[in-house]
């Protein structure tokens, strides 16, 4: 039988063996038995390091990769924390999924060679400080998520492009400033969340949209222009941005959540270009309306969200039953806004509301308790009850 190996996955012990075999493509496997090993000289014949090769080695100081190495696989030096410094090959093109997960790295230069890297990759370096890394990585999911002590972030251009970040720095509370590629087209959830020393951020001419909680506790930031292209700002996007003063829109955009803004205290100034409003006229929470209104603007369109009628919800006895007044001034009741809310006897709805949303009232209180005072004028959703009311 003549059988010929192209690819074989072997053991360190057993590398020696194939050394002068160019022909084969060599995989180092798991070597869990030599915990205690301190450094480590891959040989110039490995194409591949296996899936948790080096997992939990954790005296593993130093690691020298071979110029012949194209992959490193998924847990592969997971919470090495001993290993400090790594130098990649150019031959490399791709990192598993928590490859370096937990190691105790203090920067880290990846090639533009490298074209995947898998979710977590560098997640928890406690350590790092530095990072170089191309266009492409950024599409990994918390790429350097909770990496403490990351300052610095070079973003290389790469030969496939990248077109989201996708949580990637999410937890780097030692990030001060970052300027977003001109290929990224959107800021996916929690991109930049509790990176609360962030006080620069460079938006992309390209991002058409900025995912729910992106910027969450960032609480320095003081500054944010939303460039021309972007379309949608999700849930969340700025919550507690505590320092944020002034907000400039490029143009005016077509979606904006009304919770966008929550917990934004300090915002004070909102342009459209040049031109500085007093009258907003997109969807806030009824939260953002108290908030802004404070600021001497005036909210037009408010609706009333779940997470209002925690704080806003007015609450008294008449007759021996508990009310909840939604206050004057709101519009539009939210989708699920009262939903399994039972710790009112009535719910008292002021004519100024002009919409109700699906599953608003959905498992809360009988429907003939929910009072409306000017009922004729109200738009109300088929489903605000739940299917009760089909």
């Amino acid at each position: 039988m003549n059988i010929k190996c192209t690819h074989v996955e072997v053991n360190y012990q057993q590398l020696e063996k194939f050394q002068n075999r160019d022909d084969i493509q060599m995989t180092l496997n798991m070597m869990n038995d030599n915990l205690l090993l301190l450094q480590y000289h891959i040989p110039c014949h490995v194409c591949n390091i296996a899936n948790s090769c080096f997992y939990l080695y954790e005296n593993l100081s130093e690691i020298i990769l071979p110029s012949t190495l194209t992959s490193i696989c998924e847990e592969a030096f997971y919470n090495c924390v001993s290993l400090h410094n790594i130098q990649f090959p150019e031959s490399l093109k791709s990192i598993g999924s928590l490859a370096f997960s937990g190691c105790g790295l203090t920067q880290v230069s990846i090639p533009t060679t490298v074209t995947y890297i898998g979710n977590n990759a560098f997640s928890e370096c406690y350590k790092l400080k530095s990072a170089c890394i191309p266009e492409s990585g950024l599409e990994c999911y918390m790429l350097l998520n909770y990496c403490f002590n990351l300052t610095t972030v070079n973003i290389l251009k790469s030969n496939k492009k990248c077109f989201k970040i996708n949580g990637a720095f999410n937890g780097c509370y030692s990030l001060k400033e970052i300027a977003i590629p001109e290929s990224i087209v959107a800021l996916e959830k929690s991109s930049f969340k509790n990176c609360s020393s962030l006080n620069k951020i460079t938006i992309g001419n390209c991002v058409e949209k900025i995912g729910s909680n992106c910027f969450e506790n960032c609480e320095r930031l003081e500054y944010v222009k939303i460039p021309n292209l972007v379309t949608l700002i999700d849930t969340l996007a700025f919550k507690n941005c505590t320092k944020l003063r002034r907000v400039t829109f490029t143009n005016p955009i077509k979606t904006i959540s009304p919770t966008a803004f929550e917990e934004c205290t300090n915002l004070c100034e909102i342009y459209i270009g040049i031109e500085k409003i007093k009258i907003v006229e997109f969807l806030v929470s009824y939260n953002v309306s108290c908030m802004l209104e404070n600021k001497s603007m005036i909210c037009n369109n408010i609706i009333f969200v779940q997470s209002d009628f925690k704080k806003h919800l007015k609450l008294y006895k008449e007759n021996g039953k508990n009310i909840g007044e939604i206050p004057n001034k709101v519009v539009r009741l939210s989708e699920q806004c009262f939903r399994t809310y039972k710790e009112v006897d009535i719910i008292k709805v002021p004519k100024s509301v002009k919409k109700v949303d699906d599953f608003c009232f959905y498992n809360s209180i009988p429907i003939e308790n929910i009072i409306f005072e000017e009922k004729e004028s109200i738009k109300i959703s088929e489903l605000a009850f739940g299917f009760d009311n089909c």
